[in-house]
Protein backbone atom coordinates (compact mmCIF):
# COMPACT_ATOMS: atom_id res chain seq x y z
CA UNK A 1 0.00 0.00 0.00
CA UNK A 2 1.25 3.27 -0.53
CA UNK A 3 2.63 5.13 2.05
CA UNK A 4 2.42 9.28 2.64
CA UNK A 5 4.42 10.55 5.33
CA UNK A 6 3.54 13.83 5.92
CA UNK A 7 6.06 16.42 7.10
CA UNK A 8 4.14 18.69 9.61
CA UNK A 9 0.80 18.61 11.35
CA UNK A 10 -2.61 19.03 10.66
CA UNK A 11 -3.60 22.32 12.26
CA UNK A 12 -7.10 22.17 11.99
CA UNK A 13 -7.49 19.16 13.49
CA UNK A 14 -5.20 20.19 16.43
CA UNK A 15 -6.96 23.30 16.84
CA UNK A 16 -10.22 20.94 17.04
CA UNK A 17 -8.41 18.59 19.85
CA UNK A 18 -7.27 21.69 21.90
CA UNK A 19 -10.72 23.41 22.17
CA UNK A 20 -11.93 19.55 23.62
CA UNK A 21 -9.00 19.11 25.88
CA UNK A 22 -10.11 23.19 27.12
CA UNK A 23 -13.86 22.38 26.75
CA UNK A 24 -13.13 19.29 29.33
CA UNK A 25 -10.41 21.06 31.49
CA UNK A 26 -8.80 17.39 30.43
CA UNK A 27 -5.38 18.08 31.17
CA UNK A 28 -1.96 15.80 29.89
CA UNK A 29 -0.55 16.33 33.11
CA UNK A 30 -3.90 14.46 34.69
CA UNK A 31 -3.83 11.93 31.84
CA UNK A 32 -0.83 10.95 32.57
CA UNK A 33 -1.52 10.49 36.04
CA UNK A 34 -4.33 8.40 34.77
CA UNK A 35 -2.11 6.17 32.71
CA UNK A 36 0.60 5.87 35.89
CA UNK A 37 -2.34 4.57 38.10
CA UNK A 38 -3.14 2.18 35.52
CA UNK A 39 -0.36 0.71 34.15
CA UNK A 40 1.74 1.67 37.12
CA UNK A 41 4.77 3.14 35.04
CA UNK A 42 5.13 5.64 32.49
CA UNK A 43 8.08 5.83 29.89
CA UNK A 44 11.21 8.54 30.20
CA UNK A 45 10.66 8.78 26.40
CA UNK A 46 6.94 10.10 26.65
CA UNK A 47 7.58 12.82 29.49
CA UNK A 48 8.66 15.33 26.87
CA UNK A 49 5.39 14.96 24.40
CA UNK A 50 2.53 15.36 27.92
CA UNK A 51 4.92 18.30 28.59
CA UNK A 52 4.46 20.25 25.02
CA UNK A 53 0.79 19.09 25.31
CA UNK A 54 0.10 20.63 28.55
CA UNK A 55 1.72 23.75 27.63
CA UNK A 56 0.16 24.19 24.54
CA UNK A 57 -3.11 23.31 26.49
CA UNK A 58 -2.41 25.93 29.07
CA UNK A 59 -1.67 28.62 26.47
CA UNK A 60 -5.06 27.63 24.85
CA UNK A 61 -6.95 28.27 28.15
CA UNK A 62 -5.27 31.84 28.42
CA UNK A 63 -5.80 32.91 25.26
CA UNK A 64 -9.75 31.61 25.19
CA UNK A 65 -10.21 32.77 28.80
CA UNK A 66 -13.49 35.15 27.59
CA UNK A 67 -14.63 32.43 25.15
CA UNK A 68 -14.96 29.93 27.58
CA UNK A 69 -18.84 29.37 27.96
CA UNK A 70 -18.58 29.29 24.21
CA UNK A 71 -15.93 26.56 24.16
CA UNK A 72 -17.62 24.34 26.79
CA UNK A 73 -20.85 24.52 24.77
CA UNK A 74 -19.70 23.53 21.28
CA UNK A 75 -16.29 21.09 22.50
CA UNK A 76 -17.60 19.14 25.35
CA UNK A 77 -17.54 15.45 24.04
CA UNK A 78 -20.74 14.04 24.03
CA UNK A 79 -19.67 10.97 26.52
CA UNK A 80 -16.76 9.50 27.34
CA UNK A 81 -15.70 6.84 24.79
CA UNK A 82 -17.34 8.97 21.67
CA UNK A 83 -15.26 11.08 19.58
CA UNK A 84 -17.62 13.86 18.38
CA UNK A 85 -19.22 17.17 20.69
CA UNK A 86 -21.98 20.00 19.43
CA UNK A 87 -18.81 21.66 17.43
CA UNK A 88 -17.81 18.90 14.72
CA UNK A 89 -21.44 18.91 13.60
CA UNK A 90 -21.13 22.91 13.12
CA UNK A 91 -17.79 22.15 10.93
CA UNK A 92 -19.29 19.36 9.46
CA UNK A 93 -15.86 17.58 10.69
CA UNK A 94 -14.15 15.14 7.94
CA UNK A 95 -11.48 13.14 9.57
CA UNK A 96 -10.63 12.10 6.04
CA UNK A 97 -8.89 15.61 5.29
CA UNK A 98 -5.42 16.44 6.83
CA UNK A 99 -4.66 19.65 5.13
CA UNK A 100 -8.07 21.76 6.21
CA UNK A 101 -7.96 25.63 6.65
CA UNK A 102 -10.80 27.61 7.96
CA UNK A 103 -11.60 29.12 5.11
CA UNK A 104 -11.93 26.69 2.96
CA UNK A 105 -13.88 25.15 5.36
CA UNK A 106 -16.18 28.12 5.64
CA UNK A 107 -16.80 28.33 2.05
CA UNK A 108 -17.48 24.59 1.69
CA UNK A 109 -19.57 24.62 4.89
CA UNK A 110 -21.79 27.51 3.90
CA UNK A 111 -22.29 26.37 0.39
CA UNK A 112 -23.71 22.71 0.19
CA UNK A 113 -27.58 21.86 0.47
CA UNK A 114 -29.77 20.57 3.46
CA UNK A 115 -29.46 17.38 1.18
CA UNK A 116 -25.80 17.31 1.62
CA UNK A 117 -25.68 18.11 4.82
CA UNK A 118 -27.98 15.81 5.91
CA UNK A 119 -26.03 12.90 4.67
CA UNK A 120 -23.19 14.66 5.92
CA UNK A 121 -24.72 14.36 9.64
CA UNK A 122 -25.89 11.22 9.31
CA UNK A 123 -22.76 10.16 8.39
CA UNK A 124 -20.64 11.60 11.59
CA UNK A 125 -23.15 9.98 13.64
CA UNK A 126 -22.35 6.77 12.28
CA UNK A 127 -18.64 8.17 12.43
CA UNK A 128 -19.02 8.11 16.58
CA UNK A 129 -21.19 4.83 16.53
CA UNK A 130 -23.54 6.12 17.93
CA UNK A 131 -25.64 4.57 15.10
CA UNK A 132 -24.72 0.87 13.79
CA UNK A 133 -21.59 1.28 15.53
CA UNK A 134 -19.73 2.99 12.38
CA UNK A 135 -20.51 -0.47 9.99
CA UNK A 136 -22.67 1.79 7.43
CA UNK A 137 -21.37 2.98 3.92
CA UNK A 138 -22.25 6.87 4.38
CA UNK A 139 -24.07 7.90 0.95
CA UNK A 140 -26.24 10.49 -0.30
CA UNK A 141 -29.37 7.72 -0.50
CA UNK A 142 -29.70 7.04 3.09
CA UNK A 143 -30.25 10.07 4.45
CA UNK A 144 -31.79 13.40 1.97
CA UNK A 145 -33.66 15.67 4.52
CA UNK A 146 -34.19 17.07 8.10
CA UNK A 147 -36.96 14.47 8.06
CA UNK A 148 -34.77 11.65 7.46
CA UNK A 149 -32.00 12.65 9.90
CA UNK A 150 -34.42 13.30 12.70
CA UNK A 151 -35.48 9.50 11.69
CA UNK A 152 -32.08 8.44 12.10
CA UNK A 153 -31.12 10.63 15.05
CA UNK A 154 -34.23 8.68 17.31
CA UNK A 155 -33.03 5.66 17.02
CA UNK A 156 -29.16 6.82 17.64
CA UNK A 157 -27.38 6.24 21.62
CA UNK A 158 -27.44 9.94 22.51
CA UNK A 159 -29.14 11.59 25.33
CA UNK A 160 -32.31 13.65 24.02
CA UNK A 161 -30.73 16.90 25.09
CA UNK A 162 -27.39 15.84 22.65
CA UNK A 163 -29.93 14.86 20.31
CA UNK A 164 -31.96 18.05 20.30
CA UNK A 165 -28.46 19.86 20.01
CA UNK A 166 -27.71 18.11 16.94
CA UNK A 167 -31.34 18.79 15.48
CA UNK A 168 -30.73 22.85 16.61
CA UNK A 169 -27.15 22.71 14.69
CA UNK A 170 -29.02 21.12 11.29
CA UNK A 171 -31.58 23.83 11.57
CA UNK A 172 -29.31 26.92 13.14
CA UNK A 173 -26.24 25.57 10.51
CA UNK A 174 -24.93 29.14 9.40
CA UNK A 175 -25.13 30.60 13.01
CA UNK A 176 -23.43 27.24 14.03
CA UNK A 177 -20.89 27.74 12.35
CA UNK A 178 -20.48 31.46 12.58
CA UNK A 179 -19.82 31.04 16.36
CA UNK A 180 -17.52 28.56 16.22
CA UNK A 181 -15.22 29.73 13.73
CA UNK A 182 -13.61 32.40 15.91
CA UNK A 183 -12.83 29.68 18.63
CA UNK A 184 -11.26 27.97 16.02
CA UNK A 185 -9.16 30.67 14.80
CA UNK A 186 -7.49 31.78 18.38
CA UNK A 187 -7.00 27.90 18.92
CA UNK A 188 -5.02 27.62 15.18
CA UNK A 189 -2.86 31.13 16.32
CA UNK A 190 -2.63 28.92 19.45
CA UNK A 191 -1.15 26.20 17.57
CA UNK A 192 1.08 28.53 15.19
CA UNK A 193 2.54 30.58 18.43
CA UNK A 194 3.74 27.54 19.80
CA UNK A 195 5.37 26.14 16.92
CA UNK A 196 8.98 26.44 18.83
CA UNK A 197 7.69 23.98 21.36
CA UNK A 198 6.64 21.04 19.04
CA UNK A 199 8.01 21.32 16.11
CA UNK A 200 11.15 19.23 17.19
CA UNK A 201 8.57 16.43 18.53
CA UNK A 202 7.09 16.34 14.59
CA UNK A 203 10.69 16.43 13.51
CA UNK A 204 11.65 13.33 15.46
CA UNK A 205 8.20 11.85 14.23
CA UNK A 206 8.97 12.57 11.04
CA UNK A 207 12.51 11.09 11.72
CA UNK A 208 11.77 7.49 13.44
CA UNK A 209 8.40 6.95 10.90
CA UNK A 210 10.84 7.12 7.95
CA UNK A 211 13.50 4.79 9.48
CA UNK A 212 10.57 2.35 10.52
CA UNK A 213 9.56 2.70 6.70
CA UNK A 214 12.98 1.86 5.03
CA UNK A 215 12.97 -1.65 6.90
CA UNK A 216 8.85 -2.63 7.31
CA UNK A 217 5.45 -1.53 5.86
CA UNK A 218 2.81 0.54 7.51
CA UNK A 219 0.75 -2.53 7.20
CA UNK A 220 2.88 -4.68 8.91
CA UNK A 221 3.64 -2.42 11.68
CA UNK A 222 0.20 -1.66 12.62
CA UNK A 223 -0.01 -5.53 12.48
CA UNK A 224 2.41 -6.45 14.74
CA UNK A 225 2.45 -3.59 16.88
CA UNK A 226 -1.11 -2.48 17.33
CA UNK A 227 -3.17 -5.63 16.20
CA UNK A 228 -4.75 -3.47 13.32
CA UNK A 229 -5.55 -5.16 10.02
CA UNK A 230 -6.40 -2.62 6.94
CA UNK A 231 -8.04 -3.98 3.44
CA UNK A 232 -6.13 -2.45 0.27
CA UNK A 233 -6.83 0.66 -0.64
CA UNK A 234 -5.92 2.09 -3.50
CA UNK A 235 -4.85 5.73 -2.81
CA UNK A 236 -2.80 4.53 0.02
CA UNK A 237 -2.57 5.73 3.52
CA UNK A 238 -1.40 8.98 4.89
CA UNK A 239 0.22 9.22 8.24
CA UNK A 240 0.98 11.96 10.38
CA UNK A 241 1.76 12.98 14.36
CA UNK A 242 -0.91 14.09 16.60
CA UNK A 243 0.96 16.90 18.78
CA UNK A 244 -2.42 18.19 21.40
CA UNK A 245 -3.71 14.44 21.43
CA UNK A 246 -0.36 12.90 22.89
CA UNK A 247 -2.32 10.17 24.31
CA UNK A 248 -4.90 9.21 21.40
CA UNK A 249 -4.81 7.53 18.42
CA UNK A 250 -6.98 7.15 15.07
CA UNK A 251 -7.31 5.22 12.17
CA UNK A 252 -9.89 7.13 9.38
CA UNK A 253 -11.04 4.09 7.19
CA UNK A 254 -14.51 4.77 6.27
CA UNK A 255 -15.16 7.84 3.92
CA UNK A 256 -17.62 9.80 5.91
CA UNK A 257 -17.81 12.29 2.69
CA UNK A 258 -18.82 10.33 -0.68
CA UNK A 259 -21.00 12.68 -1.97
CA UNK A 260 -19.28 13.00 -5.25
CA UNK A 261 -17.66 9.79 -4.92
CA UNK A 262 -14.34 10.64 -4.40
CA UNK A 263 -11.42 8.21 -3.31
CA UNK A 264 -9.31 8.66 -0.33
CA UNK A 265 -6.72 7.38 1.34
CA UNK A 266 -6.66 5.94 5.08
CA UNK A 267 -5.35 8.57 7.73
CA UNK A 268 -3.63 7.43 10.92
CA UNK A 269 -2.97 10.11 13.66
CA UNK A 270 -1.08 9.18 16.30
CA UNK A 271 -0.35 10.52 19.37
CA UNK A 272 3.39 9.53 21.34
CA UNK A 273 2.14 7.01 24.15
CA UNK A 274 0.77 5.19 21.07
CA UNK A 275 3.33 5.48 19.09
CA UNK A 276 6.27 5.05 21.69
CA UNK A 277 4.26 3.30 24.51
CA UNK A 278 2.29 0.60 21.53
CA UNK A 279 -0.27 -1.44 23.23
CA UNK A 280 0.39 -4.02 26.36
CA UNK A 281 3.31 -5.09 28.04
CA UNK A 282 6.67 -4.78 26.58
CA UNK A 283 10.09 -4.84 28.23
CA UNK A 284 8.79 -4.35 31.63
CA UNK A 285 10.94 -5.03 34.60
CA UNK A 286 9.11 -7.87 36.85
CA UNK A 287 8.00 -5.23 39.62
CA UNK A 288 5.78 -3.40 36.35
CA UNK A 289 5.09 -6.87 35.07
CA UNK A 290 2.94 -7.27 38.69
CA UNK A 291 1.13 -3.93 38.23
CA UNK A 292 0.69 -4.50 34.97
CA UNK A 293 -0.70 -8.00 35.31
CA UNK A 294 -2.75 -6.76 38.10
CA UNK A 295 -4.27 -3.58 36.20
CA UNK A 296 -5.54 -5.77 33.59
CA UNK A 297 -6.86 -8.76 35.53
CA UNK A 298 -9.18 -5.66 36.85
CA UNK A 299 -10.26 -4.98 33.27
CA UNK A 300 -11.49 -8.88 32.80
CA UNK A 301 -13.28 -8.95 35.98
CA UNK A 302 -15.63 -7.07 34.65
CA UNK A 303 -18.37 -9.83 32.98
CA UNK A 304 -19.13 -8.67 29.93
CA UNK A 305 -15.59 -8.30 28.69
CA UNK A 306 -14.99 -11.58 29.81
CA UNK A 307 -17.97 -12.84 27.99
CA UNK A 308 -17.19 -10.89 24.40
CA UNK A 309 -13.50 -12.56 24.80
CA UNK A 310 -15.31 -16.02 25.16
CA UNK A 311 -16.99 -15.09 22.05
CA UNK A 312 -14.23 -13.73 19.88
CA UNK A 313 -12.27 -17.33 20.93
CA UNK A 314 -14.55 -19.30 18.21
CA UNK A 315 -14.74 -16.53 15.16
CA UNK A 316 -14.71 -12.70 14.34
CA UNK A 317 -17.80 -10.31 15.40
CA UNK A 318 -18.35 -6.95 14.51
CA UNK A 319 -19.56 -4.80 16.85
CA UNK A 320 -23.34 -4.84 15.71
CA UNK A 321 -22.84 -8.63 16.14
CA UNK A 322 -21.76 -8.33 19.51
CA UNK A 323 -24.08 -6.41 20.72
CA UNK A 324 -27.31 -8.50 19.50
CA UNK A 325 -25.48 -11.56 21.03
CA UNK A 326 -25.13 -10.17 24.26
CA UNK A 327 -28.02 -7.80 24.43
CA UNK A 328 -26.20 -4.70 24.83
CA UNK A 329 -25.91 -1.17 22.91
CA UNK A 330 -23.72 -0.60 20.51
CA UNK A 331 -22.37 2.69 22.78
CA UNK A 332 -21.73 0.01 25.36
CA UNK A 333 -20.04 -2.59 22.84
CA UNK A 334 -17.61 0.13 22.15
CA UNK A 335 -16.96 0.96 25.48
CA UNK A 336 -15.56 -2.91 26.14
CA UNK A 337 -14.09 -3.01 22.85
CA UNK A 338 -12.05 0.36 23.32
CA UNK A 339 -10.53 -1.25 26.08
CA UNK A 340 -9.49 -3.93 25.41
CA UNK A 341 -7.90 -2.72 22.24
CA UNK A 342 -6.18 -0.56 23.99
CA UNK A 343 -4.73 -3.24 25.86
CA UNK A 344 -4.03 -5.67 23.34
CA UNK A 345 -6.31 -8.28 24.12
CA UNK A 346 -8.49 -7.89 20.75
CA UNK A 347 -7.59 -7.03 17.53
CA UNK A 348 -9.02 -5.22 14.45
CA UNK A 349 -9.44 -6.00 10.87
CA UNK A 350 -11.18 -3.40 8.58
CA UNK A 351 -12.73 -5.94 5.66
CA UNK A 352 -14.77 -3.63 3.29
CA UNK A 353 -17.08 -1.41 5.49
CA UNK A 354 -16.98 -3.61 8.68
CA UNK A 355 -14.67 -3.30 11.39
CA UNK A 356 -13.97 -6.70 12.86
CA UNK A 357 -12.67 -7.93 16.01
CA UNK A 358 -10.39 -11.17 17.07
CA UNK A 359 -9.26 -12.72 19.98
CA UNK A 360 -5.08 -11.44 20.49
CA UNK A 361 -4.46 -15.07 21.78
CA UNK A 362 -0.88 -13.81 21.94
CA UNK A 363 -1.10 -11.85 24.13
CA UNK A 364 -3.91 -13.11 26.29
CA UNK A 365 -1.73 -15.87 26.96
CA UNK A 366 0.99 -14.13 27.46
CA UNK A 367 -1.19 -12.31 30.51
CA UNK A 368 -2.40 -15.66 31.59
CA UNK A 369 0.96 -16.96 31.62
CA UNK A 370 2.52 -13.94 34.11
CA UNK A 371 -0.46 -14.30 36.43
CA UNK A 372 0.05 -18.44 37.04
CA UNK A 373 3.78 -17.81 36.75
CA UNK A 374 3.44 -15.15 39.80
CA UNK A 375 0.34 -16.99 41.89
CA UNK A 376 1.55 -21.04 41.34
CA UNK A 377 4.63 -22.09 43.13
CA UNK A 378 5.07 -25.09 40.76
CA UNK A 379 4.03 -23.14 37.62
CA UNK A 380 5.23 -23.60 34.12
CA UNK A 381 2.92 -20.76 32.87
CA UNK A 382 5.71 -17.86 31.33
CA UNK A 383 8.17 -20.56 30.87
CA UNK A 384 9.62 -21.20 27.54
Amino acid sequence: MKTILIDGIDFFMEARTLLQFIAQEETPLKIKKELVEKYGIFPKALEEPFDISERMVAIGKKKLKKEMKKVKEYFTLYWEERVLCKGDFAILLDFLRYDETIPGKKKYCLSITEEERSALFFGLICADGAYGNGERQIDKSICRSLYDLLEYLEKAEYTPEQKWEIQWVFTHFEQAFLEVEPLLQKAWEVIEETEPIWRKRQQEFYQDMQKMLETTTVEAYLQGQLQITLDENAMGIVILPQIVGVNQLTIQTDPIQTWEGQKTPYVYRTGAWAEKNGFGCRNLSSQEQKKYTASMLKLLADESKLEILTLLRERKYYGGELAKELKLTTATISHHMSSLVGNGLVTIEKKRNRIYYGSNEKNIKSLLDNAGAMLLKDSQFGRK
